[in-house]
């Protein structure tokens, strides 16, 4: 069962990392926002059903609690990478800018911070590579004292 919870976490970790880093080629804004969507759902989708696994077979009986920290896990990194996200891509804090474009006004970052977009993807690429490689050499499934005892016999 070790096996499959890896092997999924490092499907979904490698396809999705691979997909962010294609990213960083993309010059259409459309098909940046589906493709980046895309990629984030595929690698949260498989890691976050590999953490569930792993972590429900160490603590059969407290199921909510391993849910309820997993999520907040999730969640937390979202929340810090959002703040690592910002510094990278827009270090001075500059504000957005008004333009009208085709008779709405809409409210733009500059194309300084625009064009840092790339680099921030691929400096997170490298920082998330890091984290994938960590858990996906450190995460199992908890074996019983007994089935470790019947599968050396």
């Amino acid at each position: 069962f070790v096996l499959f919870v890896r092997r999924v976490l490092i499907a979904g970790g490698g396809a999705s990392l691979g997909l962010i880093y294609a990213c960083t080629f993309i010059e259409s804004p459309m098909l940046f926002i589906y493709s980046y969507g895309f990629a984030m759902g595929l690698g949260k989708g498989f890691m976050y059903s590999a953490a569930l696994q792993a972590g429900w077979s160490h603590l059969q009986g407290r199921l909510g609690l391993v849910s309820g920290l997993i999520i907040c896990g999730f969640g937390f990194g979202g929340f810090i990478f959002g703040i690592v996200m910002n510094r990278l891509c827009n270090p001075e804090n500059i504000s957005v800018e008004k333009y009208m474009i085709d008779g709405q006004e809409e409210a733009l970052f500059p194309g300084e911070v625009a064009e840092r977009v790339p680099y921030m993807l691929k400096s997170l690429c490298l920082i998330w590579s890091c984290l994938f490689l960590f858990g996906a050499c450190t995460v199992h499934t908890y074996k019983a004292p007994l089935e470790i005892m019947d599968s050396q016999v």
